[in-house]
């Protein structure tokens, strides 16, 4: 029983791991700093993109298509900066 959990956790892990990495480049910002969000948080202003709830800013550069159907923000865990963003074309 005990090796079943422990097998299970490690794949768990593994799948958490390949889907993170997948949509958040490790140059960009890894996996602990991203999250999912509503694609109207997000507005394009004449500078880059606007995070609403936060007031982060995100540069053209720190811009990025999304890898899925969702937009993402990152920010650093602790100092709360801006990472990256993640947006839908056409958005």
């Amino acid at each position: 029983m005990k090796m079943a959990i422990l097998l299970l956790l490690t794949v768990n892990t593994f799948v958490h791991d390949a889907i993170t990495g997948m949509l958040y480049p490790h140059e960009c910002c890894g996996d602990k700093d991203c999250k999912p969000i509503a694609c109207d948080q997000l507005v394009e202003t004449r500078n880059g993109w606007l995070y609403l709830p936060t007031g982060n800013e995100f540069t053209p550069y720190q811009v990025h298509p999304s890898r899925d159907r969702y937009c993402h923000v990152c920010l650093g865990q602790t100092d709360k900066r801006s990472l990256c963003a993640f947006i839908l074309s056409g958005v």
